[in-house]
């Protein structure tokens, strides 16, 4: 899509999807470094991790609430929030300065994760606070739910497009 409305291949690092999905959502320029936040399902290959379709999972609004409230309670102090974003998915509040690089969920389905894991200044910050995330959301009372529905269970959030709109 971008390719074809002549955009330059930069265009994501100069407007990344994080802060441009929250100034889409509240009608105005923000601040702050922002990234997408997505709930996620893994699959476990035979020697690696895959991530399933769709991106994100679809959660009914109490779900999301009850996931978002567990993850911040965790995320308390560190310089990261989750929030909810209308129509699905999260956005994540980063610490000012956050420097990573991570590849569109859309690319990574049905890959192997060791493959695409973040790269950047802060790449060994966020892959331990995605599996501390993941250990919280192993046993979450939604997911036991979700189990028992036969829906795929949240357990990772792929975090993605983060920066500052316009730099």
């Amino acid at each position: 899509l971008l390719a074809d409305a002549g955009l330059a291949d930069d265009v994501l690092s100069q407007f990344p999807p994080g802060p441009c999905a929250l100034a889409a959502a509240e009608g105005r320029p923000v601040d702050g470094t922002w990234a997408r936040a997505e709930p996620v399902h893994l699959l476990t290959a035979i020697d690696h991790l895959q991530l399933a379709a769709p991106v994100p999972l679809p959660l009914e609004a109490a779900e999301s609430t009850a996931l978002l409230a567990t993850l911040n309670a965790h995320l308390c102090g560190s310089g990261f929030e989750l929030h909810a974003l209308r129509g699905g998915g999260w956005l994540c509040a980063c610490p000012a300065g956050f420097d990573c690089t991570t590849v569109e969920p859309s690319q990574a389905v049905g890959c192997n994760l060791r493959d695409l894991l973040p790269t950047g200044p802060d790449a060994v910050r966020i892959r331990a606070l995605g599996n501390e995330l993941q250990m919280l959301l192993h046993e979450h009372l939604v997911n036991e739910r979700r189990a028992a529905r036969g829906e795929p269970v949240v357990n990772s959030v792929w975090l993605w497009g983060a920066g500052r709109a316009g730099t």
